[in-house]
């Protein structure tokens, strides 16, 4: 929780639209996440959100974590939102602890801050850690403003499961090393959590054929 001063309507309405794109990110990426957690109206969002007194108002940022699954297996996601200007490594243990003591294998950390070098060191390592390996995807709140994948310029993008990937090589009796490819730092690829090797489906309208299908290899 950081004291911001006096907030702007313009800064309630920014972390609304923040809390938006989340509650999509992680659906797209086939999780449930609760829909009482998601603020109906930004007159909700202040209400349940933003914590004011008579010279200041502070975004309850602690306030808003989620915690969401899939249906289909065990994989819990935890999202963190933190407003400090710079993100300490204490800080990180203490939100891999948190997911850990719910078995939990991912976390989305969203910041208005920056990550300082030995945090994004460790947030590297978590991966590789011995016992219960964590993977943390580090996100700005200005890259979740907007939700790129809605843009019309944007088609629609689909990551396959390995089965999906697989029939579709051997259908076109192709390698994946064939395919074009997609960058895994691109916009898309972040929002979707596509890791190296992964396979997106592409789907473009036509004004001929209604519309076509591409692929894309992740790297």
């Amino acid at each position: 929780m950081t004291d911001t001063g006096a907030l702007t309507i313009g800064e309630v309405s920014k972390m609304y639209r923040v809390m938006q794109t989340v509650f999509e990110l992680v659906s797209d990426r086939h999780y449930n996440p609760s829909k009482e957690w998601l603020a109906a109206s930004l007159d909700d969002f202040r209400k349940n959100f933003i914590h004011e007194t008579a010279n200041s108002a502070v975004i309850l940022r602690d306030k808003m974590l989620l915690i969401c699954h899939r249906d289909t297996d065990d994989d819990h996601l935890f999202v963190f939102f933190n407003g400090d200007a710079s993100v300490n490594t204490l800080k990180i243990k203490e939100y891999a602890a948190k997911a850990r003591s719910e078995n939990a294998t991912k976390i989305l950390l969203v910041c208005a801050g920056k990550l300082n070098p030995a945090s994004k060191k460790y947030v590297e390592e978590l991966p590789r850690e011995p016992g219960q390996p964590l993977h943390m995807q580090v996100f700005d709140e200005d890259d979740l403003v907007v939700n790129i994948t809605k843009h019309e310029l944007v088609p629609r993008h689909d990551l396959m499961s390995t089965e999906e990937a697989k029939t579709v090589l051997d259908t076109y009796n192709l390698k994946t090393s064939m395919l074009p490819r997609i960058l895994s730092r691109d916009p898309v690829s972040l929002y979707y959590g596509a890791q190296k090797g992964n396979i997106f489906r592409i789907t473009r309208k036509s004004e001929t054929a209604g519309t076509y299908i591409t692929y894309r290899q992740v790297l």
